[in-house]
């Protein structure tokens, strides 16, 4: 697979909250279409917003924002259908999680494993779109997670279309080791990468049988 590039952003260092013991995070507590907090259960987050799909008038009950709640009754989302992180100053181990296509049927969704700015490991995921699809990560510890989503055909019936994903009930569990105080100093808050060679080639073929 070829090498994508990675884009950083810049906060204020900081501004971190250390990563918290093991914890699953299902968001069910915050407001609906708001950015998802940074420091929420010990973990930053970048380009996530949550979402109540079934409350939210009708509107996205047709969708897989909707078949993927886990627990009531929120999820979060890749904003803009843009590549989303999560990350924290303090190395966490990702444990699993719950992932939906919001829109496509093939939906791709390339997880990056980052250390001080650079892969460690990578996972590519093809989630359902009509239901949750439970993913575990026996992968090393990491300072930030990155997601990045494109392909797909929008799933009939569905009103909506894009590259758009839905996660919930996350497991993280805290890991011995903080990254280099120089490495953080350039990376900062809120690097993500940004999947420019995946999205230019948007298209999947899907072959149904």
């Amino acid at each position: 697979m070829k090498k994508f590039g990675f884009v950083l952003f810049v906060s204020t260092l900081g501004l971190l909250p250390t990563t918290a013991n093991a914890a699953t995070l299902n968001f069910d507590d915050l407001g609906s279409f708001a950015s998802a907090p940074n420091g929420y259960g010990g973990m930053n987050f970048y380009n996530f917003t949550t979402m109540d799909p079934v409350g939210s008038g009708g509107q996205l009950a047709n969708s897989g924002y909707a078949a993927g709640v886990v627990s009531p009754k929120n999820v979060i989302f890749n904003s803009f259908a843009n590549p989303a992180a999560f990350y924290s100053p303090s190395k966490f181990l990702l444990k699993s999680l719950y992932l939906t296509a919001a829109w496509r049927d093939g939906l791709i969704v390339y997880v990056s494993g980052m250390v001080n700015g650079a892969e460690v490991w990578n996972q590519i995921l093809a989630p359902s779109s009509t239901a949750p699809t439970f993913y575990s990560f026996n992968k090393s510890s990491v300072d930030a997670v990155v997601f990045t989503s494109f392909g797909g055909v929008q799933h009939a019936g569905y009103d909506g279309d894009g590259a758009h994903f839905a996660i919930d009930d996350v497991t993280f569990a805290s890991a011995n080791g903080v990254p280099e105080p120089a490495a953080w100093a350039m990376m900062l808050a809120g690097f993500v990468l940004v999947g420019s060679a995946m999205r230019r080639r948007e298209k999947v073929a899907v072959t149904y049988a």
